[in-house]
């Protein structure tokens, strides 16, 4: 489904920032929540907000800290977000998820701009930052919000998204909100406006003078939630290097793996080549059992992220990471439906860059022709690196 679907799914460690982490309630604090999650145990996207509410004043600051894996993440809010996630909020609250989101609260998801468009193409007015005071985003996908400095938050703004969060550079993994002195006490909702309103959570603003939860109450709470994520991670992670991993029919998953799942966890999946080292002959056919947003790549060129800023402030979805290279890739056209795909990209002497392309399930093999350590990796998420041994 579009709007509901996962996809469509050192010191200051423990403060996040080590801003605001005392129980100073006499001025104006920061608190700092968690934008996805760099795991030490097991390479994993996280896609979530840690923790998923937080409480404020009028005044205070949150610093949203991304923690990059590679997926895009943005932060964004707004009267026109209240309108349409807050409901979803409540569905996640009930636990019963439906495959599709009720029509009623459908129509308002409808209006909300994803950052990236059904044919690939970037949203700009979702893409970069846009504040807004009234009214809603540019319809046309090329057109950016107006370029404005960001203004303090008051809770009245249409739409206030902090676009694609970079991984580097002047706004390198961070999303700073002020809120208004005269911001009403009351709750506000943000989500990804990449990865859909399953990936989202709530600022509790209380009235000035209120004792609020500190920055270690807050730490403290999201790593309550990511241990909810992070554990049953952990054991799907083991079990499938055990070759034990089961499809949904049951089936046992036959090995290598490109990515895996954990039973119960929607917005979370793993980031890695299972086993981290195969071994083949030469002249023999290796085969990859590819399951979430992955690509299998050989003699990589240097970083290719999932999104491209460039110097005007455009946004664009970079193809380089995602389309097949030197051999044929997946259809990402075909229906849900469609039996998984198998695709044959022939004999490789170590000698080129070659890449899967992006795939989100089905198989991809390559057959290496010379002896040799070959090192490889998912050209999306960084930490996801793997190598075939030939001899």
């Amino acid at each position: 489904m579009k709007k509901l679907g996962v996809f469509t799914v050192a010191l200051c460690l423990f403060t996040w920032g080590c801003g605001g982490s005392g129980d100073d309630y006499s001025g104006p604090i920061t608190r700092t929540v968690r934008v996805d999650w760099n795991f030490d145990e097991v390479a994993v996207s996280f896609l979530g907000y840690y923790p998923q509410v937080v409480e404020v004043r009028p005044g205070d600051t949150l610093n949203f800290r991304q923690a990059w894996t590679g997926e895009g993440h943005s932060v964004t809010m707004g009267t026109m977000v209240d309108d349409a996630v807050k409901p979803v909020r409540e569905i996640i609250r009930s636990g019963n998820i439906p495959d599709e989101p009720p029509p009623a609260i459908a129509a308002k998801l409808a209006i909300l701009p994803d950052m990236l468009s059904e044919d690939g193409t970037v949203n700009q007015s979702a893409g970069q930052p846009c504040f807004l005071a009234t009214g809603a985003p540019p319809l046309d996908v090329s057109t950016p919000c107006p370029k404005v400095p960001q203004p303090e938050f008051n809770g009245r703004q249409s739409y206030y998204s902090s676009g694609f969060i970079p991984y580097e550079g002047k706004r390198g993994n961070t999303f700073r909100v002020k809120l208004s002195d005269d911001i009403l006490p009351g709750t506000y909702t943000f989500y990804c406006n990449y990865h859909g309103p399953l990936q989202s959570g709530e600022i509790v603003v209380k009235a000035k003078g209120t004792k609020v939860a500190s920055q270690s109450t807050v730490d403290k709470q999201a790593r309550t939630e990511l241990k909810a994520q992070s554990d049953p991670i952990v054991e799907s992670y083991e079990v499938a290097k055990a070759g034990r991993a089961k499809d949904e029919e049951g089936n046992t998953v036959k090995l290598p793996l490109s990515g895996w799942f954990a039973d119960g966890v929607e917005m979370a999946f793993i980031d890695e080549f299972i086993p981290g080292t195969i071994r083949a002959k030469v002249n023999e056919k290796v085969t990859w059992t590819l399951a979430g947003p992955h690509t299998v790549s050989f003699n990589v060129p240097p970083y290719l992220p999932q999104f491209i800023i460039s110097g005007d402030g455009t946004v664009t979805f970079n193809p380089q990471a995602f389309q097949p290279v030197n051999g044929p890739g997946f259809d990402l056209d075909a229906p849900e439906t469609a039996p998984p795909q198998a695709v044959d990209a022939g004999r490789w002497d170590g000698n080129s860059f070659i890449s899967s392309g992006l795939a989100f399930g089905g198989e991809y093999s390559l057959t290496f022709t010379k002896a040799g350590r070959y090192r490889y990796a998912c050209l999306v998420h960084p930490r996801m690196v793997g190598e075939v041994v030939v001899s």
